[in-house]
């Protein structure tokens, strides 16, 4: 099981570059903005990572901050462990 001491360090250092290889890998379309906005709420807040119980959370302010395309592969990224396959 991961913990926050692991992951956060990891989420600090994510790169747009990695997330964007994530939407491709996936097939999942969204714009260089909307990723960089959706990256930085990541970053600032890791924990749907570990806790799905916080997923909600987060999923919130990238749709409220991006839009519904952006909440939808986020909500598919984090239910799925995308992100944690690459950053482990």
């Amino acid at each position: 099981m991961l913990d926050s001491n692991q992951l956060y360090p990891k989420m600090k250092n994510l790169s747009f570059r990695v997330l964007k290889m994530i939407f491709f890998k996936y097939d999942m379309k969204a714009d260089d903005e909307d990723l960089i906005i959706a990256l930085n709420i990541l970053k600032n807040n890791p924990y749907p990572l570990i806790n799905k119980e916080y997923a909600p959370v987060v999923l919130n302010k990238i749709r409220k901050s991006t839009n519904e395309n952006m909440y939808n592969c986020f909500k598919q990224i984090i239910e799925e462990d995308y992100l944690l396959e690459e950053i482990y």
